[in-house]
């Protein structure tokens, strides 16, 4: 059972690695300037995570996990509201967002890419109608589909978030041009 002094706990070391990786690269920070940043001891920070590896891979699998409830949630379609609702989910944690794309080790765009693909092969139907769209074999109509995707997104982000979720929805929207 997580209590509520866990989750803040976990909040704040999690708020501390954005802040120190706005600074320098992951590389550079250690678990001691992580624990100095969130102001909790060394044995707090390994009663949660193994090192600072362990503490990224989980902070990464939580971010896409959250924006994979999201879609499972709402009957696996990749419809415009499910779209807005990822893509405000994203913006509501953009600041963390925003540093785990630099950091290599984290390979974001890799990451984007696989969730992507995890999200089409749910369904089928949407993987005919990019096949049918593009006109060529689905694995390179899927690969540039994912790709565009993934490009649009990354580019988003990499520009601060400037647009809207309102306004990087239709964006999507228009370029997945499934409907």
């Amino acid at each position: 059972m997580v209590t509520s002094r866990q989750t803040q706990t976990k909040q704040k070391i999690k708020e501390a690695l954005t802040q120190l990786l706005k600074q320098a690269p992951f590389e550079e920070v250690s678990v001691t300037a992580i624990c100095r940043q969130a102001k909790i001891n060394r044995g707090t920070f390994y009663l949660h995570y193994l090192d600072k590896y362990d503490l990224m891979d989980k902070l990464k699998e939580d971010t896409l996990g959250h924006i994979y409830d999201i879609l499972t949630e709402e009957t696996n379609q990749l419809s415009k509201a499910v779209i807005h609702d990822i893509l405000w989910d994203i913006y509501d944690d953009f600041e963390f967002i925003s540093v785990l794309s630099r950091t290599p080790y984290v390979k974001f765009s890799e990451s984007i890419h696989h969730f992507i693909a995890s999200i089409l092969h749910l369904n089928p139907k949407i993987e005919k109608q990019i096949t049918l769209f593009f006109g060529i074999p689905k694995e390179y109509a899927l690969a540039a589909y994912i790709a565009s995707l993934e490009a649009v997104i990354s580019r988003w982000i990499a520009n601060g978030g400037k647009e809207s979720p309102d306004q990087m929805t239709e964006i999507i929207y228009q370029v997945s041009a499934l409907e």
